[in-house]
């Protein structure tokens, strides 16, 4: 369901697992989060709530490294979509298979 946020962007809660990541949409600016690793839930869920309050990669990183201070957030472009790559170390980790 759609949810108006302090910024007046609109995003999408709808969540999806493609090839082992968890990937968070926004409607209106088209940009994806890329979580990684993908198994931390409650990290994911963190970087999706301040994703609605920051303009940019840098701005969500700052907020997430209160709480995860080796976050890192990486913007890549793809031909239709922004995605931030969200990493909890500061870099790609492998998760632990199921």
């Amino acid at each position: 369901m759609p949810v108006r946020t302090r910024s007046g962007v609109r995003t999408q809660s709808r969540m999806c697992v493609p090839a082992r990541t968890q990937e968070v949409w926004t409607t209106a600016s088209e940009t994806r989060l890329v979580i990684n690793p993908h198994t931390d839930h409650e990290f994911g869920r963190r970087a999706h709530e301040l994703a609605e309050h920051a303009d940019g990669p840098e701005q969500l990183q700052a907020l997430l490294r209160d709480e995860y201070t080796r976050a890192g957030v990486v913007r890549g472009v793809t031909d239709v979509t922004e995605r931030w790559y969200v990493y909890r170390e500061g870099h790609w980790v492998n998760a632990p298979g199921p």
